[in-house]
């Protein structure tokens, strides 16, 4: 038989272990947060419909542009963040402050892409 899963509260977590699993579940949650946002950015330009000459050029340069830089984005964080990771020296919190980096990170991506989704571009 599988041993059977503990539920960690989160509110609660003390130690090592639930604390590095808190954060992760919480990086998790910005993650799936972020990739809504960028959705919705990515929709709003395939729906530009603006009285732009060379509407349906200037939209795949625009979309261009959001995919690579989110994907830049994205190098950079995780690179910045396993910088973070590797200032705890193999640490037993190095996992914990990885996702904690990453997590804020996401979060503060997320509403870069919100306002830009509400906004202009």
């Amino acid at each position: 038989a599988e041993p059977k899963a503990v539920p960690v509260d989160c509110a609660k977590a003390s130690s090592t272990p639930e604390i590095a699993f808190c954060a992760q579940e919480d990086f998790e949650r910005a993650d799936k947060l972020l990739n809504e946002a960028y959705k919705g950015m990515l929709a709003k330009v395939g729906s530009a419909s603006a009285d732009v000459p060379g509407l349906a050029v200037q939209q795949k340069a625009w979309r261009e542009a959001l995919v690579e830089s989110q994907r830049r984005w994205i190098a950079f964080r995780d690179a910045d963040c396993a910088a973070v990771g590797a200032g705890w020296m193999g640490g037993t919190g190095m996992g914990a402050a990885v996702s904690n980096c990453l997590a804020d990170a996401t979060r503060a991506r997320t509403k870069v892409l919100q306002s830009r989704t509400r906004e202009g571009g």
